[in-house]
């Protein structure tokens, strides 16, 4: 368990010390020693697509949403926490939307050249 997360990083190495109670039988850990861990967190159930299907501008995401016959349309959405290759879908997409999930980047300059514009995040 984690007893203390530091609120501050080193900006040399990028870091933050935290503090973990741990079992040690046989004595095995001391004081002092470094060590990597893994911390799992459960998410819950959201609304995530690939990360390689949203589009940054910098102003908006954008991702396509396949509406059949090899049409896709633009759709701004708001996007909450990354994780495994994955956005988390605040706005913009309901559930069983289907998305270009890779070669968005092709779908989107087709769809600049042809001056699609997105829909606005509802």
């Amino acid at each position: 368990m984690i007893d203390y997360l530091s609120p501050t990083l080193s900006g040399e190495t990028r870091t933050a010390k935290a503090r973990f109670t741990i079992p040690n039988e046989g004595g095995r850990l001391k004081p002092q020693m470094f060590a990597s861990v893994e911390i799992v967190v459960d998410l819950g159930k959201k609304l995530a697509v690939p990360a390689d299907a949203v589009i940054e501008t910098g102003t908006r995401a954008i991702v396509y949403v396949d509406r059949g016959d090899g049409y896709f349309e633009p759709r701004e959405v708001a996007l909450g926490a990354r994780a495994e290759g994955f956005r988390e879908v605040l706005k913009g997409l309901k559930a069983g939307d289907q998305v270009a999930a890779s070669a968005a980047f092709l779908v989107d300059s087709e769809a600049q050249i042809k001056g699609v514009k997105p829909l606005e995040k509802k």
